[in-house]
């Protein structure tokens, strides 16, 4: 239902604008340069592991306002995800301001109107209906919720050592299957309520794949105390495979937890990161692929 949570902003952030309507936004409050800034959020593919987006704005022709302060304002997530400094916005240019997702509210809706709160400078306010082309609020709110309701039944993880893999092109990594966590998310589920996990599929990623000599586990019911094996092998060997990765080392499962499907991302440590990237060099150079 979107009259709630429309209703929800406008009480929480927004009482005196006239939200009227289901289907409209809430219009943006100020005057002058305020005014005539856009905004937009999105998310880069080095922020997708610390949580991090970037608050986009754009200030009008003729106008260089000197943004202090950007708070989101979005009922799916706590406070918290804010902007500090000191940035010129030149007159018809767009800056992307990075920040922390606050925790995400588990209880909420997954759709949304957000709004970025901009402080200037000169001590002008306004309260700015934000674009999220790209859906990253809804997407991280899911995965977030997903993961808390995961860690209810177990944690994950991975080693930091990287074994050979039972062929030369090939290497191993261990899943470390360990107990619930303590607690969950906001509004997430206790473990008493979460029977068991079940480990769907593993992902491919940017970097690694999967080998057909040494398939991936599917189907296996994760036990506390337990590890699993996954095989990989380089999903490139261009140049660009180890310089440019961003994502290559977060490893998606796909999770069944208590009949609820989605899908966790655990991601490598530096040292396994280190570890994986030399094993893609060695592996692509012993291939005749590599640099």
């Amino acid at each position: 239902m979107r009259l709630p949570r429309l209703a929800a902003l406008c009480a929480a952030v927004i009482a005196a604008v006239g939200c009227t309507s289901p289907a409209q936004a809430p219009a943006p409050r100020g005057t002058g340069a305020v005014a005539a800034l856009a905004a937009a959020l999105d998310q880069f593919r080095d922020q997708y592991a610390g949580g991090g987006i970037v608050f986009q704005l754009t200030a009008a022709a003729g106008t260089d306002p000197t943004v202090t302060r950007v708070e989101l304002i979005d009922t799916r997530f706590g406070p918290g995800t804010v902007w500090t400094g000191n940035t010129v916005l030149p007159g018809g240019q767009t800056k992307s301001l990075p920040a922390t997702l606050g925790p995400a509210l588990c209880g909420a809706e997954e759709d949304g109107f957000p709004a970025l709160r901009v402080s200037l400078a000169d001590g002008a306010t306004a309260l700015l209906i934000a674009q999220d082309q790209h859906g990253v609020l809804a997407r991280v709110h899911g995965e977030r919720c997903f993961a808390d309701r995961a860690g209810a039944a177990v944690t994950l993880g991975l080693e930091d050592a990287l074994a050979p893999g039972p062929f030369p092109d090939t290497a191993a990594l261990r899943l470390v299957v360990g107990p619930p966590a303590s607690g969950g998310g906001a509004a997430g589920p206790s473990p008493d309520t979460l029977a068991s996990a079940v480990l769907r599929s593993v992902g491919s990623t940017t970097l690694l794949a999967e080998d057909s000599r040494a398939p991936w586990p599917r189907d296996l019911a994760l036990v506390p105390g337990s590890s699993v094996e996954i095989v990989v092998r380089p999903a490139r060997c261009d140049p660009h495979a180890v310089a440019e990765d961003k994502v290559g080392t977060l490893i998606p499962l796909a999770l069944d937890v208590a009949g609820q499907e989605g899908v966790v991302k655990v991601a490598a440590s530096p040292a396994l990161r280190g570890h994986l990237y030399d094993a893609v060099i060695r592996i692509c150079r012993d291939l005749g692929l590599g640099p």
